[in-house]
């Protein structure tokens, strides 16, 4: 029998039925290696991609693919190999070139891969679509492996520019700078400023650390110290380094929270006392009649003094007497005293004093308003408050204390009145409408009438500072007088009043109001806040309407929109 001589067409035609079944087939198994990939099940897409090149030897695109899958699974030389396959097979295709020279930069290869780069800039065409990433690689591998030389700034400045720089740094960062490199350390060492303000404040420093900081400072060069939270027995020791060191041109002590060995703490003030003017002892072991009889003593030319929380006295009443009357040219004091104690005894020490922050829980600002007006005649700021905590010491400067000979009080600060008689607060602004500045009341003021028709009578010219938090006035109407009052107003703080409506804002003739502070005004709505935004938009800075729930959103974002969202503050608690 003879067999049916088979036709050269159907060979051909059984050929490419094969070609087209295996071009189907390595498409399904190379999207299924895609989609595993992207489920980030690296080893199971690079046996659909293993499979894919066995029906489709040599993919450029699936030699990619599986060299992404090994490096996912940190198999950097087989991934290697792929890109290297890539390459061989498709030389003029960018993937092989692109593939080669991430992983060659992987593994800090930068001169391996700048030379992939340039070959595959000559074998890969302009038209390519990735060539101009190619091109981009090659230029920031070129970069890493010539990087550009660096100017040290310290080697460039004149010595003023750079003293200038390291001045405007905290102690601490300076600490950081001298870290850097040689040069800086250098330069911090010797430079005299780097020595000048020792301000620890609470980071707590070895006594090697200390003594090595005074060494390089070599004692003339301290002019401020600040330590917070020091036990005894390490005060100690660094009051002994600070006697040795022979700091004596100090002018800035603030030892706050410490336990301080008296009897060291007054060796170390005869010794460096007489140059000292601001001093902060705010929680420390010194009793309050230490502080009368022998600091103020040694420390001739006191001007800032601040004494809070200070342990309670053991000498009666009789004994303050016996106490060396010593006047002091203070002129900031910020005192608080837990127990009951005579204010007198400590303000007829300053005649000169300026500024008075004031802080006793037992007593009424009626009780001591006598004593003020005595002996400080020529007092410009008192803040008094019974109930709030001090935050860390601030020192006003030259121009904050002021040199005006006019007498009047600038700022009056008051919290919590209405456990006292109406007449001081009354009489404090009978006496100081013409001068005051700044006039804030916290915790449950009660404006009676007398002080609204007081206001309305002087008026208060130059306020530019009001603040009323929680205040209780008889009425809207009179709120709107107290504001009227005050034609130079440029900051009003009125918080959980609800006399405050659309009204007082819509009627409110301030022409240069830079912030306003509405907190929990429950009556306030979009109307009133649409007529202050239109009337001082082109002044307002700030505008803070948190837990107001009348206004609507539509509003904040209509405020928004005219004078600027970051000028608009709004929270709910």
């Amino acid at each position: 029998m003879f067999k049916r001589k088979i036709k050269a067409d159907d060979s051909t035609k059984g050929k490419r039925r094969m070609i087209n079944y295996n071009e189907e087939v390595w498409k399904l198994v190379f999207a299924d290696g895609l989609g595993a990939y992207k489920e980030a099940k690296y080893e199971k897409a690079v046996s659909l991609f293993t499979r894919a090149l066995e029906l489709n030897p040599g993919n450029p695109t699936v030699l990619d693919s599986r060299a992404v899958c090994y490096e996912r699974l940190d198999k950097i030389n087989l991934a290697m190999k792929d890109a290297t396959d890539i390459i061989n097979t498709s030389p003029s295709n960018s993937r092989g070139y692109l593939r080669m020279g991430k992983l060659l930069s992987l593994n800090d290869k930068h001169k391996a891969a700048f030379s992939i780069y340039i070959r595959g800039l000559i074998a890969v065409k302009n038209t390519d679509p990735k060539y101009q990433q190619l091109l981009s690689l090659k230029t920031d591998t070129q970069k890493l492996l010539n990087p550009p030389k660096k100017h040290d700034f310290m080697s460039l400045f004149p010595y003023e520019i750079i003293s200038n720089i390291f001045s405007r740094l905290s102690f601490i960062r300076r600490i950081h700078c001298s870290n850097v490199s040689r040069n800086w350390r250098n330069f911090t060492i010797h430079w005299p400023g780097m020595w000048r303000d020792l301000d620890f404040g609470a980071h707590k420093v070895s006594l090697y650390t200390m003594k090595a900081y005074l060494s390089y400072a070599a004692g003339k060069h301290v002019h401020k110290l600040t330590l917070k939270q020091y036990p005894e027995s390490k005060m100690r020791k660094i009051l002994e380094l600070l006697i040795h060191a022979d700091c004596q041109y100090m002018e800035i002590l603030e030892l706050t929270q410490c336990d301080i060995p008296l009897t060291l703490f007054l060796r170390l003030l005869r010794l460096v006392g007489r140059n000292i003017r601001y001093l902060c002892l705010d929680g420390s072991s010194i009793p309050l009649e230490i502080i009368l009889k022998d600091v103020l003593s040694y420390c001739t030319k006191l001007t800032h003094l601040s004494i809070t929380h200070l342990p309670e006295t053991s000498i009666s009443s009789e004994q303050w007497g016996n106490i060396p009357m010593i006047s002091t040219n203070i002129q900031f004091l910020r005192f608080t005293y837990d127990h009951e104690l005579d204010l007198s005894i400590i303000l007829q020490r300053c005649p000169r004093l300026r500024v008075f922050h004031y802080f006793n829980k037992t007593q009424l600002f009626s009780s001591i308003e006598s004593s003020i007006n005595q002996h400080c005649t020529e007092l410009r700021e008192i803040a008094y408050s019974p109930i709030r905590d001090e935050n860390d010491i601030e020192w006003p400067t030259e121009d904050q204390l002021g040199t005006s000979t006019t007498k009047g009080l600038r700022s009056f600060v008051i919290d919590e009145i209405h456990r006292g008689p109406h007449s001081s607060l009354n009489n404090v602004i009978l006496q100081n409408h013409a001068t005051l500045e700044e006039f804030v009341v916290y915790d449950g003021l009660n404006i009676d009438n007398t002080l609204v028709n007081i206001i309305k009578e002087k008026g208060l010219p130059l306020l530019k500072t009001l603040g009323l938090h929680l205040a209780i006035i008889p009425s809207d109407g009179d709120l709107d007088m107290v504001i009227h009052s005050c034609p130079k107003l440029e900051h009003l703080t009125i918080t959980k009043s609800m006399y405050l409506t659309d009204k007082t804002l819509s009627s409110m003739a301030i022409s240069n109001l830079k912030t306003i502070d509405l907190n929990c005004c429950i009556n306030l709505t979009g109307i009133g806040l649409k007529s202050l935004i239109n009337t001082h938009k082109d002044t307002l800075e700030s505008v803070d309407i948190s837990d107001c729930p009348n206004i609507s959103r539509q509003a904040l974002e209509w405020a928004g929109g005219i004078i600027g969202s970051d000028k608009i503050k709004c929270r709910f608690s």
